[in-house]
């Protein structure tokens, strides 16, 4: 049986006011890591684990857009991601600082170019959307 393709599109509403927010990630030695590198698609070795700080308190989120809307997720989203079998993703180990929860950056292997949203009957708005690489996620159900 032939396998259908299935992409998720992964969203963030930041609107809300009780949650928190993530900033740049971080080496050991507090430099930035370079936020770009999660957006071409490659599977990455940081040699090291990358430290996102909290820039806002709030709720902390199990799936939220750090800056640059690097998508990092709780271990429990990786746990999900594993019984749907989703195999094109990457998740980088990651730390959030003052959480102890293991947290992960979730770094899309397969990018698929998306360049208007969509409106409710499917067609294109026209309207551009904001980083819409590093929201969709490839998986095949089968």
């Amino acid at each position: 049986m032939k396998r259908m393709a299935r992409y998720l599109e992964l969203m963030d509403d930041r609107r809300s006011e009780s949650r928190w927010h993530l900033g740049s990630p971080m080496d050991e030695q507090g430099q930035e890591i370079d936020p770009w590198q999660f957006k071409d698609g490659k599977t990455l070795e940081l040699g090291c684990i990358p430290r996102f700080p909290v820039d806002v308190r709030g709720r902390p989120l199990d799936y939220c857009w750090a800056a640059f809307s690097i998508p990092v997720v709780h271990g429990r989203v990786v746990q999900l991601f594993e019984r749907l079998d989703v195999r094109e993703v990457q998740f980088i180990p990651a730390r959030v600082e003052g959480h102890d929860a293991p947290y992960f950056i979730l770094n899309a292997l397969r990018i698929i170019g998306v360049s208007t949203m969509p409106g409710a009957n499917g067609r294109s708005t026209g309207h551009p959307r904001t980083n819409s690489r590093s929201r969709i996620v490839s998986h095949r159900l089968g």
